[in-house]
């Protein structure tokens, strides 16, 4: 098949308007939601996913840190759900997405979890395995390219001031709605922000195939501990979403 054939327009869907008229919002800062509306809303409109960058993770080791005060969930996503992520938008009210977030190995785990808590508490590095049939890969500026993703925008730190400040979806989590509405993808692989030889791997927990999973292993790499398994079931079609 050609590779033209393998590609899918998204539709980004109507501005959404969460914060702009938020009384919240000071009046420079309802200016500045004005234009990154605007803005996002014409780079999302580039976006023709590319089919030939959905790829299947098999059995693929992984990892996630952790504050040790927290190691006893190991599989929560509980922070990701309360505060947002670079995929799963938090709005106001309500929660996000429910979303996991793994890193490629202990290297860029730490240098993730720390660079968004504090660095001088003890963390945890747990070690996992991830298998995916669907996952967006992102990393690179051929796969973003092929699908009309602006590479720039997709790995900004902007991400929390949009959400928290601005009440806006990023461009990244714009990205993420996308894929959580497409009709196959179970996650997002994107490269690291903190680590340059790095990925990382959003997971949509809720869009989990059967015959998916996310597995905590012991240290040792033998044994599994707990796991997430997917409950979506794989006759799905376009109008099931």
């Amino acid at each position: 098949m050609a590779k033209e054939d393998t590609k899918t327009v998204l539709n980004p869907g109507r501005p959404v308007r969460l914060g702009r008229s938020d009384p919240a919002l000071r009046l420079e800062d309802r200016k500045t939601y004005v234009a990154e509306e605007k803005r996002i809303t014409s780079l999302l409109g580039a976006i023709s996913l590319d089919r030939s960058t959905i790829i299947p993770l098999a059995h693929n080791p992984v990892g996630r840190a952790v504050p040790e005060k927290h190691a006893d969930q190991p599989l929560s996503r509980r922070g990701a759900t309360t505060h947002g992520g670079r995929f799963n938008f938090k709005p106001r009210k309500g929660t996000a997405t429910d979303t996991y977030y793994v890193a490629d190995g202990k290297a860029t785990a730490l240098k993730e979890c720390t660079s968004t808590l504090r660095p001088t508490q003890p963390f945890r590095y747990l070690p996992l395995i991830v298998d995916l049939q669907y996952a967006w890969d992102l990393r690179g500026t051929a796969n973003c390219k092929s699908n009309g993703i602006d590479r720039t925008e997709l790995l900004a730190v902007n991400w929390q001031y949009n959400q928290d400040i601005l009440f806006l979806p990023s461009y990244s989590q714009k990205v993420g709605a996308l894929a959580f509405a497409d009709r196959e993808i179970e996650a997002v692989c994107y490269e690291s922000t903190r680590n340059p030889k790095g990925f990382c791997i959003a997971v949509f927990v809720e869009k989990l195939l059967v015959g998916s999973s996310v597995i905590l292993i012991d240290p040792n790499g033998t044994t599994a501990i707990d796991r997430i398994d997917g409950l979506r079931p794989k006759n799905i079609t376009d109008t099931e979403l």
